[in-house]
């Protein structure tokens, strides 16, 4: 067994850099920095670019401890920029799933009103492939409603006043989360019907809803996202308009489990106007950084993010 690791003030974390072949702009500043943000969060963090490939645990010629730190700050400012765009996709989506899901229900059914519907697998997809996910789900909804119903004034009213809960006040309290598996499901007609809203087959906005779920956690506990990764890969030939000029790029295997993947997604569950300024924030944010790196090129940094060099032109 390893020896614990031993506790460093300050100085001596500057010590212990300095051994390891980092140099620093100013000390001072770097103090300040490892005071407030801790030497675990950054240099353990966002070390691995300007480490060696063959030998992971030395870094390389003239490293600056602010470059690490800038890309610290890089991955923080990344973060916060796409969050409101990702929640912007969670409540449009929310509410096109759940139109879909009562629209359909009413329609199949010749209900008049939809109740708690939504707590019966009749009323989801058919297929018996689903029916595990299906009453997993009916299962994670009940727990939330019993967790919920004194907590939440909306759902404490509705059921003191109805009953129930209507879906579309149930869905204010869904996790993007569980909203993706109450579309994967949904009935399949349900699950086209919204698809169709984005050009899309209903298989490949289940796994935007997947991937998007993903970077919404890990951006919300302020996890890395410039080496972010998946196991949702986005298909191979995407049927929709945004990627036609792209397509060589996907074959490459640019944005299939990356960063640059869930940018992709953003670009085509938002509005035009959103995802051009989101898109000139990540370009501004990437000048930035790419100012104040010095033992690697930004380039490098683009190889953790899944993106090609001329990303810019791809998805401006």
């Amino acid at each position: 067994m390893k020896e614990p690791k031993k506790f460093l003030r300050i100085e001596e974390q500057i010590t212990f850099l300095k051994n390891k072949g980092i140099l620093f702009k100013s000390e001072t500043k770097a103090k300040k920095i490892l005071s407030k943000k801790s030497y675990y969060n950054i240099i353990n963090g966002y070390s691995d670019p300007f480490l060696f490939l063959k030998n992971p645990k030395k870094y390389k010629k003239n490293v600056y401890f602010e470059e690490i730190y800038s890309l610290y700050f890089y991955d923080t400012r990344i973060r916060t920029l796409i969050l409101p765009y990702i929640i912007e996709v969670e409540n449009n989506i929310k509410t096109e799933i759940i139109y879909a899901f009562c629209n359909g229900v009413i329609k199949e059914e010749k209900l008049k009103e939809i109740k708690d519907e939504y707590l019966l697998k009749e009323y989801y997809d058919t297929n018996e492939s689903k029916s595990e996910q299906i009453k997993n789900l009916i299962s994670d909804i009940n727990l939330m409603i019993e967790s919920r119903k004194k907590s939440s004034e909306s759902f404490e009213y509705y059921l003191k006043n109805y009953g129930y809960i209507p879906l579309w006040v149930l869905a204010t309290q869904m996790t993007f989360g569980m909203i993706s598996k109450f579309y994967e499901c949904m009935p399949i007609s349900c699950r086209m019907s919204v698809a169709k809203i984005y050009n899309l087959p209903e298989n490949h906005l289940r796994t935007i809803l997947k991937i998007l779920t993903l970077i919404r956690n890990a951006c919300a506990h302020g996890n890395r996202v410039y080496c972010f990764s998946h196991k949702f890969s986005l298909p191979s030939k995407f049927e929709h308009d945004n990627f036609k000029s792209i397509q060589s790029f996907l074959d490459e295997g640019y944005g299939k489990t990356d960063l640059f993947s869930v940018i992709l997604c953003l670009k085509i569950l938002l509005d035009k106007k959103n995802f051009k300024s989101l898109f000139n924030s990540i370009k501004n944010e990437t000048k930035y950084i790419n100012s104040n790196l010095h033992s690697v090129k930004i380039e490098e940094i683009y190889n953790y993010m899944g993106f090609p060099e001329n990303w810019e032109h791809i998805l401006n």
